[in-house]
């Protein structure tokens, strides 16, 4: 008689048993996400040492990592994550450290990035230098510390969208945002020289609006990427020497300039807002831009007789399409022959002055009302065709 095997009940429960326990080990690996901190203990400065690592194990994908506050803060001490793929939950950078990558690692973050500590004063802090790449929509960004935190790597958001939450982000050499979006949330975004944003252009709706401060570490730096401001409007702070040569669609009711010496704004400027350029820093600074912005300018300096910030503007498509008024400083019309058409308001000693030589004819109507207009060496004419009125000096 031929003999018969009887499968033991182990090996047909088996079968039975897999769909079963496969969400149970689907959810066992969720739950092994863990928060691993840096504790630098090892012999070398990698992130694949485990001796560096507070778990004793280098961090794993879906994991939290924390560079924690140190003490003292300073001499920064290197980490170099040589982990190519990592992909993190969170990462909270909250002391300082100087960062760099091998192996072409980068990280790819599923959540939040917090960079800094409000205890943080050192100045400078050593640059982010790990590139990040985001799908979420938006990614936050948070910085924390008491000095601007600065970022020297390249930011890529594939959701669509950035959001600065707070205190102060610098764009160092190499650090860019390619978001196409960038919502603030009572944040500030610096660009310092070879920081830079989306080239192709970056808008910003969100309820606190633009707020860019340009070249503000005393180096000239340059911004080019096309800005749309959203209908909160915001402010651009343009560093001495540094140049703003992004064209920037004006969607608020106004957009806020704010220059210091030697800065020049060349980029054309368009939409139904209007400029308020705001000269409270003192200094010599240029409007240039071919601009087409329909909202009105508005210059003002210091409350003085004698101003102490003069705006130049070389062509007179700098003034856009509206009317101009200018409050405690100097317009300066810096190229002739040439005619200027706005209608123009002079108060508190706001003063229209024609300092090249030649001649410009100003065709629009010029109130001054504690104002002045002349021609200020005798090469030089100021022209008026439109008519003036007010009782100030002419």
């Amino acid at each position: 008689m031929r003999s018969r095997v009887i499968p033991s009940r182990r090996r047909r429960l088996l079968p039975l048993a897999l769909p079963l326990l496969l969400p149970l080990l689907g959810a066992a690996h969720v739950s092994a996400a863990v928060t691993d901190t840096w504790t630098g203990a090892g012999s070398t400065v990698k992130w694949s040492d485990p001796a560096n690592w507070s778990l004793a194990a280098p961090p794993g994908s879906g994991d939290t990592v924390v560079f924690p506050v140190r003490n003292p803060p300073l001499p920064a001490p290197a980490s170099v994550d040589d982990l190519p793929g990592l992909s993190l939950a969170q990462l909270q950078v909250s002391g300082e450290y100087q960062f760099s990558t091998a192996n072409g690692a980068s990280l790819t973050m599923t959540g939040d990035l917090k960079l800094g500590d409000s205890s943080q004063t050192s100045d400078p802090i050593p640059p982010f230098a790990i590139p990040i790449q985001s799908s979420l929509n938006p990614f936050r960004i948070y910085a924390y510390s008491y000095e601007p935190f600065p970022l020297g790597s390249n930011v890529s958001d594939q959701g669509g969208s950035v959001e600065l939450d707070s205190g102060m982000l610098d764009l160092r050499a190499g650090g860019t945002l390619q978001s196409p979006v960038i919502y603030f949330q009572n944040g500030r975004l610096g660009i310092e020289q070879g920081g830079s944003l989306n080239p192709s252009g970056v808008s910003f709706p969100g309820a606190y609006g633009i707020n860019i401060s340009l070249g503000n570490d005393g180096t000239p730096a340059t911004l080019a990427s096309p800005l749309t401001t959203g209908p909160a409007g915001g402010s651009i702070t343009v560093g001495a020497g540094s140049t703003l040569a992004s064209p920037i669609n004006v969607q608020s009711l106004y957009l806020d300039l704010i220059p210091t010496q030697g800065s020049l704004v060349s980029g054309s400027i368009s939409g139904p807002g209007g400029v308020r350029v705001s000269g409270g820093l003192g200094g010599t600074a240029s409007l240039s831009g071919a601009n087409t912005f329909t909202g009105g300018l508005t210059v003002s300096g210091p409350y003085a007789p004698t101003p102490a910030f003069t705006l130049q503007v070389p062509n007179p498509q700098a003034l856009g399409n509206g009317t101009v008024a200018v409050m405690g400083c100097t317009l300066d019309l810096t190229s002739s022959p040439s005619t200027w058409s706005n209608p123009i308001t002079l108060d508190r000693y706001g003063v229209l002055e024609q300092a090249a030589s030649g001649t410009a004819t100003w065709s629009g109507l010029i109130t001054a009302n504690t104002g002045f207009v002349s021609a200020t060496t005798a090469a030089s004419t100021l022209k008026v065709t439109g008519g003036i009125q007010g009782n100030a000096p002419i």
